[in-house]
């Protein structure tokens, strides 16, 4: 994980809350996944918030998705929050995205079909 990645979390409500900043590399998916196998009861649900994330390596996702099924965490309790987590999210997965951001990718998919 590189040195400007940081991982937080917290335990609200019968959930689990990632917060991750920086570069979400695959350092970065073996160290959510951990968390999420060691604090997630397997109660409520894991969210992880990547709207801090800088960008996402190409190894991050098959890392995170592998090690979700090495640990045997419940995939259909595990959200990602933000755009980047489609680029992170396992199958059984779920993306949260707020309106606004929801907006800012339908615009910039319209932008690219009207070329």
């Amino acid at each position: 994980m590189s040195r400007k990645t940081t991982i937080s979390y917290k335990e609200k409500f019968g959930n689990l809350h990632l917060y991750v900043e920086g570069v979400f590399d695959s350092e970065a998916a073996i160290r959510s996944a951990s968390l999420i196998a060691r604090k997630h009861t397997g109660v409520g649900n894991a969210f992880v918030h990547m709207r801090k994330v800088s960008a996402v390596t190409n190894t991050a996702k098959e890392t995170f998705e592998s090690l979700v099924i090495f640990f045997q965490s419940p995939k259909n309790t595990i959200y990602f929050l933000g755009c980047l987590g489609f680029q992170v999210c396992h199958n059984g997965g779920r993306v949260i995205i707020s309106k606004r951001e929801k907006k800012i990718m339908e615009e910039t998919r319209d932008a690219a079909d009207s070329k």
